[in-house]
């Protein structure tokens, strides 16, 4: 355990099996951090706090990123949920035989050992149902730490740190801030952030699908059937996120609405796709309405896991009609993107920021590289 102030006694990296749940997710951290950018100067913690959440910190030349133990027995324990029930993601495997149960995560330290232990009156039945919850669980995990990790390596927490002198950054639940111009620039760093990680994800998604027999271990026939996942995965991260802490649209909140985040990453995902396409990345075909058609279908089941536990979430009615209000602070936080933040963060980025002639060039470059000794395809090997 790495002793860090007063929260040593909370904070830990170690103390657990290679094949329990914190390693796994070490090793997401380490793999999408660490390949690009090395590990000399990164600090990775676990953080024993049932809060639903995730931080990214600069301090003294070094990047910290932690994720709450919360964060990964809440995300487990609602995906193992869904997938325990009869009438939700009934497409996948044999879900006639569920028992409808409910699954609760808890954090332990026993034999000396860091562990997540679950409870539920009925384990989900069906063996490709059980081993998919843990697949779309790591997914929803693997998307919050590379939400931190493009805090990080886009430059945002130093750039905090010497624009406002507080570099700490969490993904959810703080408090609003009095100075509008912080609050306008965190809640565009945090759009920032969600493109981010949606890039990482898809870049994740459409190379798991030329892995065969994973994808055969998986019991997924289709990338429709990967993207209703990801979908699901990517709802249920929000959802959860708004049974917490509901976000208005508010000139001093740091956050744009969890639904309008929501759509503005599926969005972000999209065009990683669509780029990836133009420039003959992946070798099988995509279709972007069978993208929005099945990630549609992951939102619907997402809200009705939330639905049947008495959580009406509505995301896409709710933002139809704010659709107005969605607009005018999209449009603010794009603005201020461009006119502001970009220029800041160029000292400070250790990779491309967004912009679509920059962004599509770096996708041409990734191309050339591709199948090189260093190239992507062995890089996607190691994540």
């Amino acid at each position: 355990m790495k002793m860090r102030g007063n929260e040593s006694m909370r904070e830990f990296n170690s103390g657990f099996t290679e094949r329990s749940y914190y390693n796994i997710v070490k090793l997401f951290v380490e793999g999408i951090y660490g390949n690009s950018f090395g590990l000399d100067k990164f600090e990775f913690n676990f953080r024993d706090d049932n809060e639903v959440n995730a931080h990214a910190e600069y301090k003294n030349g070094y990047d910290f990123l932690s994720i709450n133990t919360g964060t990964i027995t809440e995300m487990f324990a609602l995906v193992k949920t869904a997938f325990a029930q009869n009438d939700i993601l009934c497409k996948f495997g044999n879900a006639s035989n569920e028992k409808n149960s409910q699954y609760i995560g808890e954090h332990v330290f026993e034999d000396r050992k860091y562990q997540i232990r679950f409870k539920t009156s009925f384990p989900i039945m069906d063996p490709c149902r059980e081993q998919l919850s843990t697949f779309v669980a790591l997914m929803t995990i693997r998307f919050i730490v590379g939400h931190e990790i493009g805090h990080i390596v886009n430059g945002h927490t130093r750039l905090l740190d010497e624009l406002y002198m507080n570099s700490k950054i969490c993904m959810r639940f703080e408090k609003n801030n009095d100075v509008v111009q912080y609050c306008l620039d965190r809640r565009t760093l945090e759009m920032d952030a969600d493109a981010a990680t949606a890039t990482y994800t898809m870049d994740h998604i459409l190379r798991l699908y030329e892995q065969k027999e994973r994808i055969k271990e998986l019991h997924i026939n289709s990338i429709e059937e990967l993207f209703k996942l990801f979908g699901f995965s990517i709802a249920c991260v929000f959802m959860r996120f708004e049974l917490d802490a509901p976000i208005d649209y508010e000139a001093k909140s740091l956050y744009l609405p969890n639904n309008a985040r929501y759509v503005m990453v599926i969005d972000a995902a999209k065009q990683t796709m669509l780029s990836y396409v133009r420039n003959n990345i992946i070798p099988y075909p995509v279709d972007e309405q069978i993208y929005d058609k099945a990630v549609g279908y992951g939102l619907m089941e997402a809200e009705k896991i939330f639905s049947k536990y008495g959580y009406k979430m509505l995301f896409i009615e709710k933002l139809c009609n704010d659709s107005k209000e969605f607009q005018r602070f999209k449009d603010e936080v794009d603005n201020n993107w461009e006119n502001n933040i970009y220029s800041q963060l160029q000292k400070y980025t250790r990779t491309v920021l967004y912009s679509e002639e920059k962004t599509e060039q770096a996708v041409k470059d990734m191309k050339k590289k591709q199948d090189g000794p260093f190239g992507i395809k062995k890089l996607f090997k190691k994540i």
